[in-house]
């Protein structure tokens, strides 16, 4: 405290919990890394672009770019496990979009569509 006194520790397990709940680790979605310049960066604008989709923001946080002091770096978690289309809309408003992770249901029956495929020929 103030005063110099002992207060207490934080256990590394506890720490991980929390910053795990407040990343939203547990809860099933999409996630996307953007890349904006600073200049153009508004959370106001990547939440009206997830919502017009139909999503909602999980979590979100920022990372200044080491390389370039004039970008940022978005990390956002949307409640979606199918997110193309939010990707596409971000692109339309010329993001960059530096990594994502999601379930692509399209390509899931693409490839289940090839495997009946593969089969029907064999026979």
């Amino acid at each position: 405290d103030k005063d110099n006194k002992y207060l207490g520790c934080i256990h590394e397990r506890i720490l991980l919990q929390k910053v795990s709940e407040i990343l939203a680790v547990k809860s099933p979605g999409g996630i996307i890394h953007l890349q904006v310049s600073l200049i153009d960066y508004s959370l106001a604008q990547i939440a009206q672009i997830v919502e017009g989709n139909g999503a909602i923001i999980l979590s979100s946080f920022y990372l200044p770019n080491s390389s370039n002091s004039k970008l940022l770096e978005i990390v956002i978690k949307i409640n979606q496990e199918e997110i193309s289309g939010i990707i596409q809309t971000f692109q339309r408003y010329e993001y960059k979009i530096l990594a994502s992770s999601h379930k692509d249901i399209y390509k899931q029956g693409l490839n289940d569509r090839l495997d009946s495929f593969i089969r029907y020929l064999n026979i």
